[in-house]
């Protein structure tokens, strides 16, 4: 496996366990209704507030990654990645960037369930072409 392919799947892995706790408090709870973001993890459990805060740098470290692989055929091609797949991950997580610095904007809004079906939509998108692309086990190295 190419030095480039394992970082960018120690950076997906890093950052997917926050990301989608991410996803599921700012679409799926917020389709009840607008809330403030985290507040149950950080009263009921703090680690979880630690792999949030982990997966922002690693997910800014994974998006850089993914973007390089979408402008660069040389670095796609050593992630062995096809470029709908890096295009999904890129839109995806860009989107649940913007969402989260604008929350306040359309959390209360008639904008709310139309932002959280797109957004739990791209989410399970972006899940699908990682569950493809980059969990596959590859033979063992020699």
């Amino acid at each position: 496996m190419h030095p480039s392919r394992r970082l960018y799947r120690w950076s997906v892995f890093g950052a997917l366990p926050g990301g989608l706790w991410m996803a599921f408090e700012l679409y799926g709870l917020t389709l009840r209704g607008p809330q403030p973001l985290f507040h149950w993890a950080i009263d009921h459990l703090l680690p979880l507030v630690l792999v949030v805060w982990l997966a922002i740098p690693i997910g800014a470290a994974c998006l850089f990654q993914t973007l390089w692989g979408l402008t660069s055929p040389d670095y796609r091609a050593r992630l062995a990645m096809p470029q709908h797949a890096l295009a999904t991950i890129a839109l995806a997580m860009t989107a649940q960037a913007a969402a989260l610095m604008t929350y306040s904007n359309w959390s209360d809004t008639g904008l709310r369930v139309p932002v959280c079906v797109v957004g739990l939509a791209l989410t399970a998108l972006a899940l699908r072409a990682v569950w493809r692309f980059v969990v596959p086990k590859l033979p063992p190295e020699a």
